[in-house]
């Protein structure tokens, strides 16, 4: 498969800030986010900004949902944004990231949600490439600046460890690795969906997966947390 240059990737669609940061930062200047970004706290999402709420899929009084939002975009403006370059987001299910190469598996055809619905009834995912985490050869390794993950590790079939590894490859040096995974520590992963084909409680995450990626492929965790919704796990992993 011939590999892909993201700076190709010039068009407005990708190289913009109006994809996503109105959910960390409510209603900024679209071309300069800077002065409502610097100094943001995004662990304090929820008593910070008056998010719009009405912009999320999944309806009002989604705390969790804003949170990881408004996590995700503050990584991709801090990154991205600042440096000008073009960051990928695997499995974004056409939820746009700001300055992100939007790819999915199922980028072009029905999505598999809801499974109540008959799928051709099911909205057809957008994106800009058809990408699963099972086969980045497309993407040069030392490739992107960041790489963002939200609830799509979980998804994948075969090994997990060796799919974070993958993930690590397509960094630049000093690249940085965004993700979130839902916690096993909370609720029942695999039975909370029928796509879900792992699950991890936190610290074991961090033990079996995180870890021993970051041995392999040079690199540390700068951050690891649990938000006090008590629903998934992020890390920021950024390589050497």
């Amino acid at each position: 498969m011939v590999a892909l240059d993201p700076n190709t990737w010039t068009n407005d669609d990708v190289r913009s800030v109006r994809t996503g940061h109105e959910y960390l930062l409510g209603s900024p200047d679209e071309l300069n986010p800077g002065p409502l970004f610097i100094g943001y706290d995004p662990h304090r999402v929820a008593s910070q900004v008056n998010l719009k709420k009405e912009s999320m899929a999944y309806g009002q009084g989604n705390i969790a949902g804003y949170r990881q939002r408004a996590w995700l975009v503050w990584w991709a403006l801090k990154e991205l944004w600042m440096s000008g370059e073009i960051g990928l987001e695997l499995g974004a299910a056409g939820v746009k990231t700001p300055w992100c190469l939007s790819t999915d598996s199922q980028t072009g055809r029905r999505s598999y949600y809801p499974k109540e619905k008959p799928e051709e009834d099911r909205e057809v995912v957008q994106g800009h490439l058809r990408v699963s985490v099972e086969d980045l050869s497309i993407f040069q390794p030392g490739t992107f600046r960041a790489i963002f993950a939200a609830h799509v590790m979980e998804h994948i079939p075969g090994n997990p460890l060796l799919h974070f590894m993958a993930v690590l490859q397509r960094l630049q040096p000093g690249g940085v690795f965004v993700g979130i995974m839902p916690d096993q520590d909370y609720f029942d992963v695999l039975a909370s969906d029928y796509t879900h084909k792992h699950a991890f409680r936190s610290q074991q995450y961090l033990r079996e997966i995180i870890h021993p990626a970051c041995a392999e492929i040079p690199a540390k965790v700068e951050e690891f947390t649990t938000f006090d919704t008590g629903f998934a796990y992020f890390w920021a992993v950024r390589r050497a």
